[in-house]
């Protein structure tokens, strides 16, 4: 018996971030290729600082400082609520 196709959501190719640091550049991901399919259960977890939000910020192309490729299919539907919100302040 055959298991079902399995489909592709996120495929991350030779992705790096990095943040530039008065002691220079700082690479909190390195070099990470990995892909996500539906029914995948997949936890970002790591000390204060080491890149979490950096890389979801990342997936969502919100974080300029890195390379390599993220792909996801043009359906997909992304929410990101940033951990602290700086709105403008209203008068």
């Amino acid at each position: 018996m055959n298991a079902p196709a399995r489909i592709k959501r996120a495929q991350f190719e030779h992705v790096s971030l990095s943040f530039d640091t008065p002691k220079g550049t700082l690479r909190v991901v390195d070099d990470v290729n990995y892909d996500i399919h539906d029914g995948d259960f997949i936890a970002v977890i790591g000390p204060s600082g080491c890149g979490k939000s950096s890389f979801i910020k990342a997936i969502n192309g919100l974080w300029p400082h890195g390379s390599g490729e993220i792909v996801l299919p043009e359906d997909v539907r992304i929410f990101f609520a940033a951990q602290e919100v700086k709105l403008p302040r209203l008068t």
